[in-house]
């Protein structure tokens, strides 16, 4: 689902628009291929996700991949 769909079904709100944002800017440069939105309550949640566990937070990917091909 694309963050705007989010934010428009009123999914997410707040600070996690923000973020999103964020990820979205991070995306766009094309030298990250995700980003993982990781609160700190969890003990070890951070040092999890940094190093590629399923541990706790949300992933965001592009639309399209930086390697995906798209038909013109």
């Amino acid at each position: 689902m694309k963050w705007k769909d989010l934010i428009r079904r009123h999914t997410v709100s707040g600070g996690m628009i923000l973020k999103l944002e964020a990820c979205k800017r991070a995306l766009a440069c094309r030298r990250v291929s995700q980003v993982r939105i990781v609160g700190g309550a969890k003990t070890d949640g951070l040092l999890s996700a940094a190093n590629g566990g399923k541990g706790p937070g949300t992933r965001v990917l592009p639309a399209y991949p930086a390697n995906a091909k798209i038909a013109s």
